[in-house]
């Protein structure tokens, strides 16, 4: 039995046939839809997409998706990719169980099953985008003539 469940399933399979998402959507434990987006170097974030993001970590960010306040839904945390991945590493004695995205509203938590998926969108998208500036930066490698 697989542990990937159906809102997942779509963007595993779209990173894996090529398809480099936006954004995924996930349900927690306590039913509250979020939707998660990936902010790279470059990117526009913030309210209304005023920011450029111009650091080299990407960011992780995630909006309730049953407030329809702006497409995204409604921000609730931002996150580097890098502080997401040392909050989910286990130790000795914790084990991770999830992550309190903002003490506003109890329901603005991730369980450890959405961390996973939310964490595992993510570093899909990283992989991806780093894969694709590889690839272009091969390409303008190999039309260098000597």
């Amino acid at each position: 039995m697989s542990n990937t469940t159906p809102q997942a399933r779509p963007v595993i399979q779209a990173l894996s046939e090529g398809q480099l998402p936006v954004n995924t959507k996930l349900v927690t434990c306590s039913e509250t839809p979020f939707l998660v987006r990936v902010v790279f170097p470059g990117d526009c974030y913030g309210r209304l997409d005023c920011l450029v993001h111009d650091k080299e970590d990407a960011l992780v960010e995630f909006y309730d998706a049953s407030i329809e306040d702006t497409p995204r839904g409604y921000f609730v945390s931002r996150y580097y990719l890098e502080t997401l991945i040392g909050a989910a590493e286990p130790t000795d004695r914790v084990r991770i169980e999830g992550l309190l995205l903002d003490t506003g509203d109890h329901r603005w938590s991730l369980d450890g099953r959405a961390l996973r998926e939310a964490l595992a969108f993510a570093l899909l998208c990283a992989y991806r985008r780093q894969s694709q500036l590889l690839g272009k930066a091969l390409a303008k490698l190999d039309s260098i003539h000597p």
